[in-house]
């Protein structure tokens, strides 16, 4: 387990104590898997909060062709650790939620 997988998990802990157990359960997965695939492209972030809107684009390009259901998925995911774990103002960059071309 990195450094960036532990982070996130400890920050998970409340949050997966908390609410729909199976919906909390799915998101922290989705989570995990951002963290994992931005740190597969980018082997030098070693901590979560080295993440930046640079990573986050570079992902949203990577799972262009993902189903529209998974990418809100990763959407709300995304935004969670943007907003609640980074303790970030602004918006997480984001796909084009209008964009049919799947």
């Amino acid at each position: 387990m990195t450094k960036m997988e532990l982070e996130l998990k400890q920050a998970l802990h409340l949050y997966q104590r908390t609410g729909g157990k199976k919906n909390r359960k799915n998101q922290a997965e989705k989570m995990l898997s951002f963290c994992r695939d931005i740190q597969r492209h980018d082997p030098k972030l070693k901590s979560i909060g080295q993440i930046g809107r640079k990573h986050v684009s570079g992902f949203w390009r990577r799972k262009a062709c993902l189903a529209s259901s998974t990418k809100l998925a990763y959407l709300y995911a995304i935004d969670y650790i943007w907003k609640i774990i980074l303790k970030r103002h602004s918006s997480p960059p984001h796909y084009d939620i209008a964009d049919n071309s799947n």
